[in-house]
């Protein structure tokens, strides 16, 4: 970033370099981090609030169907958040959410944080383990 001029150079992986007045990133803190150049050097206020910058893990699992599911079909809603599960935080009925019935179903299944957090360094065994229950 040139600061006189309030303008971003970029430089590609082709080397050419382009010109904006502005770049917004959407990428991961940690992804923004890495990136060379000194755009970051130009506010030590940005630097330091994005290196403060916390994640909220989760644990996504998405169940796709290859044809429709009658129990799924016949939900009242399309997503249901779950505030007392230690386990499961949120659940969606894609397809539903999306208002797209005859397409194929797929469900999205979202953990909570802390379980996410427990359960980052174990293995697929040491978790159901550690967190089997029946309903």
């Amino acid at each position: 970033m040139k600061k006189e001029e309030r303008i971003s150079e970029v430089k590609a992986t082709d080397a050419i370099v382009r010109t904006f007045d502005a770049v917004i990133l959407t990428i991961p803190v940690p992804e923004v981090l890495k990136l060379g150049g000194n755009f970051l050097n130009q506010d030590d206020d940005v630097k330091v609030a994005i290196e403060q910058v916390k994640y909220s893990p989760r644990i996504a699992v998405a169940l796709i169907y290859d044809k429709p599911v009658k129990y799924l079909e016949g939900l009242p809603t399309a997503m249901k958040y779950f505030p007392d599960d230690d386990i499961l935080h949120f659940m969606s009925v894609d397809n539903k959410k999306r208002e797209k019935s005859k397409e194929v179903p797929g469900i999205i299944l979202q953990s909570t944080t802390s379980f996410a957090e427990k359960c980052s360094n174990l293995n697929d065994s040491e978790i159901k383990k550690n967190n089997a229950r029946t309903h």
